[in-house]
């Protein structure tokens, strides 16, 4: 049940999970980085690892330092409180779908704003992407860890936004 819920916590963030036009995008060729692929494809794993590095424990540490370093004092730290403001196990299909329009919206603001074609160069798309990609993957893990804690502890566990220190602490793998 763990690993359902966290696959789809993870699958919610994601903009092209939230989308049918052409299956979510698996129906949109591109080309990206010398392969023909699709535009599902390319945000599910290209962008992420050419944002974050290949699948490997270094990587995946280093990128959370960063996504913490946003969460705890950065780019991220305004945002927190609506984040986690659906967090109701009574309600939580409605959470739900909160999560998903939050993750659709960004299909008309960008993902498919315009639908890259079959050879358009994807390098400026990518440095749009990119930050966007880094927020919803921040975005999807806060929102896990307070449903974890609500489930498990009856609160978010996250306290006020007037909390002067850092939420998130590290522990590497």
């Amino acid at each position: 049940a763990l690993k359902l819920l966290v696959h789809f916590v993870g699958d919610i963030t994601q903009p092209l999970h939230n989308e049918d036009k052409l299956k979510g995008g698996n129906g949109i060729p591109v080309e990206w980085n010398d392969h023909k692929d699709n535009l599902h494809s390319i945000w599910d794993t290209d962008m992420v690892e050419r944002l974050a590095g290949k699948d490997n424990v270094a990587n995946l540490n280093a990128w959370t330092k960063k996504i913490v370093k946003e969460l705890n004092s950065g780019l991220y730290t305004a945002s927190l409180s609506s984040w986690i403001s659906c967090v109701d196990l009574e309600g939580i299909q409605d959470c739900a779908l909160k999560w998903s329009q939050d993750s659709n919206a960004l299909i008309c603001s960008y993902v498919m704003n315009p639908t890259p074609g079959p050879t358009d160069p994807l390098d400026d798309y990518y440095e749009g992407a990119a930050p966007i990609i880094q927020e919803q993957v921040a975005k999807g893990g806060v929102r896990l860890a307070a449903l974890l804690n609500t489930i498990y502890t009856g609160q978010t566990g996250f306290p006020p936004s007037t909390h002067s220190e850092p939420l998130f602490r590290i522990q590497e793998l």
